[in-house]
């Protein structure tokens, strides 16, 4: 009898042990996040060619953690098969970025951008390994919202004083246009922006679909206090997306009855707030005119000298990229050849600002493609994983996935880098282990179908 009792003794300790790690690594990806947000604002530790700080520094511990679990208990969650492809396209981009570095003319950078891309990789990894169930994917929801919030008496604080974080580009600037613009902990308020447009859908559908009236109301009221927020960043490209974000969840979610009241509401507003208060919208409407007139090509050139750069910097970029024969130049290396060898005069200023183009200049036209085939195919399968939703939380998680999505689309020309930029790779990481979850647990799955994604707010 002790002999067979003796192998389910067993496997009870590896299944207590396992439990164990889950619970430690679920913890840890959920502040990865939290530090991915913060960036390095609490402490850095310089280390050559790069620095530690708490998100990276976390990171590393859910290596080790890993490490461990496979040795000691030699168990390991994988994904569904069906987002293994995505898994091994970021495994092929890894390994053409280390083999860029044969041919990058800065190791330096090079080594600099395989760390951007690895750490990316890394937590779209652990996220899939680490968050598989219905209830840890909600308290991601739920902490990225309540993150999202936090940031906006920081904003209102910035844009009311003048004053800034240190970890800001606008840390006692003396350029008065943009001494009142938001940056909170990111460095200039393109970047915030950008995570504006990434993040309000999250907080948007979950007052959509919440049952619980003080949440919609407080949640509202810090929802068009973000939308201020990202109005006061002048960030051109964030009003595009955002406005295009609006036509997509207008035209392609919303039901058509639902189209007509919702027209009608936003018309009475728009006409209540156009006699309440003429000189604010007059001036709104100016400031959006100015800024999103400068998008006819002749004035885009010609007088605008941000404009011009952005110009320039892409024309260089892509003078590089058909110079390497389209292979790239290598790892991060777009920005040395940008302030060694750019034709087109771009004032000192040596990002990109362009996600497209970068990808492109680095690291080829297979990367690029490949990484257009990643994104496309994961939005268009996020969306027909909305016919599979079940309760109004998994609908309002898969529809701020798109709309968060289909803004990156059109954001991602504002930040400096993107490669650098977290927020990015928080959202393809959430949206690979939703996708992954729903892959798991569809109607007609062998697996078990767990308790669907509800609304936490709810519970007592």
């Amino acid at each position: 009898m002790p002999l067979l009792t003796l192998p389910k003794a067993i496997e009870q300790k590896v299944i207590i042990k396992y439990s164990a790690f889950k619970k430690i690594q679920s913890v840890l990806v959920y502040l990865a996040f939290i530090t991915g947000i913060w960036g390095n604002y609490l402490f850095t530790i310089d280390v050559g060619p790069f620095n530690l700080f708490p998100y990276r520094i976390i990171l590393l511990v859910l290596w080790v953690i890993g490490i461990v679990q496979v040795i000691m208990v030699g168990r390991l969650s994988v994904p569904h098969r069906k987002v293994f492809p995505f898994l091994i396209f970021l495994g092929i981009w890894l390994l053409w970025a280390f083999a860029s570095l044969l041919w990058a003319a800065s190791k330096t950078d090079g080594i600099r951008g395989v760390i951007f891309l690895f750490t990316g990789s890394t937590i779209i990894l652990f996220t899939l390994l680490y968050l598989q169930t219905s209830e840890k994917l909600d308290h991601l929801y739920v902490l990225l919202i309540c993150v999202y919030v936090a940031l906006i008496p920081v904003g209102f604080w910035e844009t009311l004083t003048g004053t800034h974080l240190p970890i800001s580009r606008l840390y006692n600037t003396l350029r008065i246009h943009q001494r009142y613009a938001p940056t909170t902990f990111f460095v200039n308020p393109n970047d915030y922006a950008a995570y504006i447009i990434l993040s309000w859908p999250l907080l948007f559908t979950r007052i959509q679909y919440s049952k619980r009236w003080p949440f919609r109301i407080i949640g509202s009221m810090a929802l068009i206090s973000s939308w201020y927020l990202l109005f006061k960043t002048s960030s051109r490209a964030g009003y595009i997306a955002f406005l295009f974000q609006i036509i997509f969840w207008f035209l392609v979610i919303v039901r058509p009855r639902t189209q007509i009241r919702f027209t009608i509401i936003v018309l009475i507003i728009t006409c209540l707030l156009l006699l309440t208060f003429p000189s604010k919208t007059t001036q709104i409407e100016h400031i959006l005119q100015t800024q999103l007139i400068e998008f006819n090509f002749e004035d885009f050139i010609s007088t605008n000298a941000s404009n011009m750069t952005r110009f320039n910097l892409l024309r260089n970029a892509f003078i590089f990229f058909c110079d390497s024969l389209g292979f790239g130049v290598g790892a991060g290396n777009v920005d040395f050849y940008m302030e060694r060898e750019g034709i087109f005069p771009t004032g000192q200023v040596y990002n990109t600002h362009n996600w497209w183009m970068e990808l492109l200049a680095n690291y080829g036209l297979l990367i690029f493609l490949g990484y257009l085939i990643f994104y496309i195919t994961l939005l268009g399968r996020i969306a027909l994983k909305y016919r599979h939703t079940i309760t109004g939380m998994d609908k309002a998680l898969n529809t701020a996935l798109q709309i968060a999505l289909v803004g990156f689309l059109i954001v991602s020309v504002s930040p400096s880098s993107v490669m650098a930029f977290r927020p990015q790779w928080m959202l393809i990481s959430f949206s690979l282990a939703y996708l992954n979850y729903k892959y798991q647990h569809i109607p007609g799955s062998a697996n078990m179908v767990p308790r669907p994604i509800t609304d936490s707010t709810e519970k007592g």
